[in-house]
């Protein structure tokens, strides 16, 4: 089953090269910066799936051009090569925010487009040339809208909200409740594995179907309830072994603290406030009765959960047999006996750095020389997979016994830990 893979690098490709293994599945992965040229130089897939794109929320008006054309003028071309192609599934990834920013009551499919961003204009843009543009001959077109995804190398918000608790700084909005859906990794592969498996014929499919296949169009993506912010604060205290330190705040001082951020330019401002605050709500039930399933294998806390864990250090340098056979029966995580044995090893050789350097901060940042490297890119296309310093720290760590840590990984971490500023010389982030 060949399944070609767009933005294969990008955070849902790598997890989807570890879920669809050979030899039932066949990736056929190509970069955003090959789009162009590289898919007419596959080999003819049975399913695309279309992962690239620019994804970072912003109205910077400079930045407008450069999402439309990655965001919507690519996802046509690469919509157009699918019509002309044999394949029989495409499944387009387009996000709620194209939809709402805030929702107080579960978002459905048929809610009116109001995208409040540059980045989900240009989805809702993407989204209805596809709509426009439904094939006729029984192939099947998925565009799925999912909400913030966790899982292995969680996005930075959750990762500086675990980093905070860690560092037990106390918590001041204590008082503030709210709900916010999510999609943990595991739901988001049961979801693509079953739309995928129901749209080939008999000799590429695991199991049978005795049913309809869900119908081309829009579908929201979710886990089956919402949390808190307050309950994953929770939930980090239980990763962390201590009670996360709660300071309650009350509202009218919370919203002065606010609108003194925007005014000064402070990272605790009116958008992240609400963002922490804010309600977002989002209904999967149209996926659901499309698979003909009532829940999703895991339930909103057990994803976090497993989330969360994985980012205790200590926690996974300690996994022994017993705990790699549970990993290894645990249908909602990459079950790779390789990567599962590497994690744990690394976890321990992080350990082992932060005890020799103080803090493992300390010895990363020299392959820097203790800065960030500033390049001057003016297109997409030049910003390259590896460099001379993510060639020396996977070297180095490679020597420390850390395992699959190449150059390329390397460098993707430099980039998201800010240790190499790649963003466009345009871009409203380029000199933050």
């Amino acid at each position: 089953m060949k399944i070609m893979v767009t933005g294969i690098n990008g955070y849902i490709g790598r997890n989807l090269q570890e879920y669809f293994k050979p030899p039932v599945y066949e990736l056929i992965g190509i970069k955003r910066s090959d789009l162009y040229s590289g898919i007419y130089n596959t080999s003819q897939p049975h399913c695309i799936i279309h992962l690239a794109g620019l994804s970072k929320e912003t109205n910077d008006p400079k930045l407008a051009e450069a999402y439309r054309q990655v965001n919507t003028d690519l996802t046509k071309t690469v919509y157009d090569f699918f019509l002309a192609s044999s394949a029989s599934t495409f499944i387009f990834f387009s996000t709620v925010k194209a939809a709402a920013e805030f929702s107080e009551t579960p978002l459905i499919e048929t809610a009116i487009p109001h995208p409040a961003t540059i980045y989900g204009r240009s989805k809702v843009e993407a989204e209805a040339y596809i709509l426009d543009n439904l094939p006729h001959d029984g192939r099947k077109v998925y565009i799925l809208r999912p909400c913030m995804i966790h899982g292995p190398e969680p996005k930075q918000n959750l990762v500086a909200l675990y980093n905070y608790f860690r560092k037990g700084l106390p918590w001041p909005f204590g008082n503030l409740s709210n709900n916010r859906s999510y999609l943990s990794i595991g739901n988001l592969n049961f979801i693509l594995e079953k739309l995928i498996e129901r749209n080939f014929n008999s000799s590429f499919v695991i199991r049978h179907w005795s049913f309809n296949l869900p119908s081309s169009g829009l579908y929201h993506l979710a886990d089956d309830s919402p949390l808190s912010t307050k309950r994953i604060i929770e939930l980090i205290g239980e990763t962390l072994g201590k009670k996360p330190r709660m300071i309650n705040l009350p509202a009218w001082s919370i919203k002065a603290i606010a609108r003194i951020g925007t005014l000064l330019h402070l990272p605790i401002n009116q958008e992240t406030i609400k963002k922490l605050t804010g309600n977002y709500l989002v209904s999967n039930e149209k996926i659901k009765k499309a698979l003909n399933i009532t829940r999703l294998p895991l339930s909103a806390e057990e994803g976090m959960k497993l989330t969360l864990e994985r980012m205790n250090h200590t926690k996974i340098a300690e996994y022994d047999e017993k705990d790699f056979e549970r990993l290894m029966s645990d249908a909602g995580i990459i079950r790779n006996r390789a990567k599962i044995r590497g994690t744990i090893n690394n976890a321990k050789c992080f350990l082992e750095a932060q005890k020799e350097f103080g803090n493992f901060d300390s010895y990363i940042w020299q392959f820097t020389g203790g800065k960030t490297l500033v390049n001057s890119w003016n297109n997409l296309k030049e910003i390259p997979g590896s460099s001379k310093e993510s060639d020396a720290m996977s070297k180095a760590l490679k020597a420390r016994g850390f395992k699959f840590i190449g150059s390329t990984i390397c460098y993707a971490f430099m980039q998201a830990a800010g240790m190499v500023n790649d963003h466009l010389i345009y871009c409203h982030r380029y000199k933050v």
